[in-house]
């Protein structure tokens, strides 16, 4: 019976001592991700900005008439802009999202120029 006893309260020491190490190792895994998700949400968030730019100014560069799709690309830019910021204040998922919607303008900015270039 003590042997039995023994072995009982090794099992809990042993399941006690697993369990406190999980959950550390859980929330060290947690902010791990987190900090990932942040870094790669900051990156696509810079990367919609620097895309904006230079889509505004190579369009400005050929010669492309000034039309509807300045204020969608200056949109892109603003909206690529306020990602990053979203995301280095530490609202990532909102960051991203509004990342997404500075390429739906550059996007639709494509799309307008395209059109005003076809009527021309």
């Amino acid at each position: 019976m003590s042997e039995y006893g023994d072995r009982a309260d090794r099992t809990e020491q042993l399941r006690s001592n697993f369990a406190q190490q999980g959950i550390q190792g859980v929330a060290e895994d947690a902010a791990r991700t987190e900090r990932a998700q942040r870094r790669v949400h900051t990156v696509v968030a810079a990367l919609v900005t620097i895309a904006a730019l230079v889509a505004t100014i190579y369009r400005f560069v050929s010669g492309a008439p000034v039309g509807v799709w300045v204020a969608f690309y200056a949109g892109g830019v603003a909206l690529g802009a306020s990602g990053f910021v979203l995301v280095r204040c530490g609202w990532p998922r909102l960051g991203l999202a509004v990342a997404v919607l500075g390429c739906l303008a550059l996007g639709l900015g494509d799309s307008a120029g395209g059109l005003m270039a076809a009527r021309s």
